[in-house]
């Protein structure tokens, strides 16, 4: 996934696979998920060009454990990065780890 500003209310997210290529407009200080929502996931990248995020979590939401989450930092404002993922807090019995996490900010 790539982030970069459209304009000063929006951002634009480019989710990049082997298969598929989507484009997901989303507004300022948003929240951004590397992985999946209840559901476990190989790996998640994230690299942030430009903009304005609130919070980046590299894990999944929810139920669902990431091996390894991968977020650079190029630019923009960010509030806060989380490697890991972001469980719901109020159901004890989720699981959601996230085995390695590496971030970057230049």
């Amino acid at each position: 996934m790539i982030i970069e500003a459209v304009d000063e209310n929006n951002k634009q997210s480019y989710l990049l696979s082997k298969w598929t290529k989507e484009r997901t407009y989303f507004k300022t200080d948003g929240v951004i998920i590397g992985g999946a929502k209840d559901d476990n996931c190989h790996s998640s990248s994230i690299i942030m060009n430009s903009g304005n995020v609130g919070i980046i979590h590299g894990g999944s939401f929810g139920n669902g454990d990431v091996a390894e989450s991968n977020i650079v930092i190029n630019g923009g404002t960010i509030e806060c990065i989380y490697g890991g993922g972001h469980p719901e807090l109020n159901i004890q019995k989720y699981a959601n780890h996230t085995g390695h996490a590496k971030n970057h900010c230049k």
